[in-house]
C-alpha cells in the first residue's frame, strides 16, 4: 500500500480537471430525424412555433404543448437559464440537446435567488429567520454562495421534533410541512444580507421522462432539482456531456408515518432497461446517487426485472453519497438479473457532501448491496468495473454483494484511495461485514478479487475533502 502524498493526489486532481474540461467543452453533435424545436430565454416567445432559432419559444412549460413526434429534438440555447420548473417528456424518440454558443443551458429548479434581505423576517426565537413567502413544497436543501451546504432539520431526524426552538446552530433550516412549507433559517445575521446567493431545492425533477424508448439528453446542466433526470423502465436511453449539481434532499411523507424518506439522484432509471448509457457527465453535491439503475427487492411484479447493456463511462463524481448505485432484485424471483454492465474510466471523489446528514449515515462510491439483505439478489453476467479512480470516502469505498460469487463484478485496473483508519467496504459473498482499509484489504483486492494491476493508496489523515 502506497502513501497518497501531495504529488500522488495532485496527479488525480489533474486527471479530474482534464475530464471536467472535456465535459464542459463538449461540442453539440447530436443528430435527429424529425423537427427541431428551439427554446431561448433571450430570443424566445411562447407565441412562436419554435421551429427556427428566430422563432424560438421561451418557457419549458411551452414544450408540453408542442406536437412532438418520434425523431424530434428539443434544443435549449446555450447561455440561457430556466428557473423554477423542469420539463416532462412523454413521447418516444426525443432528443434533448443544446444549440448556439456559450455555456451549457441550465435548468435550475430553485425559483430565484432567495438572498433578498427584506424577504427574511425575524422570529421570536434567537437568530431564527423566516422566509416571508410560503414555498408550497418541501425544500430539500439550501446552498449559499455556490458552495455552503446548509443542514436540514426534519421530522424524526436525529431527535428533531419539528419544534422551532430546536433549531440552534448556524446554517440549520427547517421546511415546515404543516404550514405551507415556510422555511426557517438560523443565522446571527439576516440571511439575505449575509449571502449574495441562496438557492433552494424543491421537489421538482429537472427532466421527468415517461417515454419508454429512444431518449437522448446531451449538453444540459441541471441544478437544485429533486432528481436531475428521472425515468422508469426504458430502452435506448443515453445521457452525455451533462452536469448535475446540488440534487436532492426533499422528502416524501406518508399520512400514517411521521418519518420522512429523503430522496434525490442525478440520473435515475427505475425499472427494466436495455441500453442505458451515461457518459462524460459531471455529478456533484448529490444527496443520494449520482447515477443509478434500480428496482427494489420488494417488487412482486410478474414481469422479471432485467437490466441489460448498462454503461457508465468517463464520468466525474464529486461529493455524492453514492457515485454509482444499483439494485436489481425481485422478491422470491430467480429471473431478476443484470447482463452486460460496464463501469469504466470514471473518477469518483469525496463520497459524502451534504448528503452525509441523511438519517442512515452511509456513503460509498459504488452501492450495490446491503449487509445481510440478499433478498435483492444482484445476479449479473458480464459485469465489469475497470480503470476507475475511487478517491476517498467519509464512509466506505465499495459496497457490492450478490447471492453467489459468480455474479460479482470482474475488477481490472482500478485505483483505490482512502483515509487511514477508514473502510474499504465489501465485494464478496457471504455479505455480512465491512472490511477495514488496511493491508488485508489490499491483499483481498489483489488476490481474492484478482485485481493484480490495482493501485491501492492511503491518505494519512482526514483532510475534510468529503465535507
Amino acid at each position: 500500500m502506497i502513501i497518497a502524498d501531495k504529488k500522488f493526489l495532485s496527479e488525480i486532481d489533474a486527471k479530474a480537471n482534464a475530464l471536467l474540461d472535456k465535459i464542459n467543452s463538449a461540442e453539440d453533435k447530436m443528430t435527429y430525424t424529425g423537427k427541431a424545436y428551439y427554446i431561448s430565454t433571450v430570443d424566445g416567445n411562447d407565441l412562436n412555433d419554435g421551429l427556427t432559432p428566430e422563432t424560438a419559444i421561451r418557457t419549458l412549460d411551452r414544450i408540453h404543448t408542442l406536437p412532438l413526434e418520434s425523431g424530434d429534438a428539443i434544443l435549449l440555447q446555450r447561455g440561457c437559464e430556466w428557473r423554477g420548473n423542469g420539463m416532462r417528456i412523454n413521447t418516444n424518440g426525443i432528443t434533448i440537446a443544446a444549440y448556439g454558443k456559450g455555456k451549457k443551458p441550465i435548468i435550475n429548479i430553485s425559483a430565484k435567488n432567495y438572498a433578498v434581505p427584506y424577504e427574511w423576517v425575524k422570529t421570536d426565537y434567537p437568530n431564527l429567520w423566516k422566509y416571508m413567502y410560503p414555498l408550497g413544497c418541501d425544500v430539500g436543501h439550501i446552498v449559499c454562495d455556490g458552495n455552503i451546504h446548509c443542514i436540514k432539520k426534519c421530522s424524526q431526524h436525529y431527535g428533531f421534533e419539528e419544534k422551532l426552538e430546536q433549531i440552534q446552530n448556524d446554517l440549520e433550516f427547517y421546511s415546515d410541512r404543516h404550514n405551507n412549507d415556510f422555511v426557517y433559517f438560523y443565522s446571527e445575521q439576516n440571511p439575505g444580507e449575509r449571502f449574495k446567493l441562496m438557492e433552494m431545492q424543491r421537489i421538482i425533477p429537472g427532466i421527468l421522462i415517461r417515454a419508454q424508448k429512444d431518449i437522448w439528453v446531451d449538453n444540459i446542466c441541471i441544478l437544485n432539482a429533486f432528481f436531475g433526470i428521472s425515468t422508469g423502465s426504458i430502452d435506448n436511453f443515453h445521457v452525455s456531456n451533462c452536469e448535475f449539481g446540488f440534487i436532492g434532499g426533499s422528502g416524501r411523507f406518508r399520512a400514517d408515518d411521521p418519518k420522512m424518506v429523503r430522496l434525490g439522484n442525478g440520473v435515475e432509471m427505475y425499472g427494466k432497461c436495455d441500453d442505458f448509457t451515461v457518459e462524460n457527465c459531471y455529478f456533484h453535491d448529490i444527496y443520494d446517487a449520482g447515477v443509478t439503475h434500480q428496482r427494489s427487492g420488494g417488487n412482486t411484479s410478474p414481469v422479471p426485472i432485467t437490466m441489460f447493456n448498462v454503461r457508465y463511462e468517463s464520468n466525474l463524481f464529486e461529493r455524492c453519497i453514492y457515485s454509482i448505485e444499483y439494485f436489481c432484485g425481485q422478491k422470491d424471483s430467480t429471473e431478476a438479473r443484470m447482463e452486460n454492465i460496464l463501469m469504466k474510466d470514471n473518477i469518483c471523489r469525496y463520497s459524502g457532501g451534504f448528503g452525509w446528514q441523511r438519517p442512515n449515515r452511509q456513503c460509498r462510491h459504488i452501492q450495490g448491496g446491503w449487509i445481510g439483505a440478499l433478498n435483492d439478489r444482484y445476479r449479473a453476467t458480464n459485469y465489469v468495473i475497470e480503470n476507475n479512480i475511487f478517491d476517498r470516502s467519509i464512509d466506505t469505498i465499495l459496497s457490492i454483494s450478490a447471492d453467489d460469487a459468480k455474479h460479482l463484478p470482474v475488477m481490472r485496473g482500478n485505483t483505490y484511495v482512502q483515509y487511514a483508519g477508514g473502510k474499504y467496504g465489501a465485494n464478496f459473498v457471504p455479505y455480512d461485514r465491512f472490511m477495514p482499509y488496511d493491508e488485508e484489504a489490499e491483499r483481498f483486492i489483489r488476490e481474492d478479487r484478482g485485481e493484480k494491476d490495482a493501485v491501492v493508496a492511503v491518505v494519512p489523515e482526514y483532510d475534510g475533502m468529503c465535507d
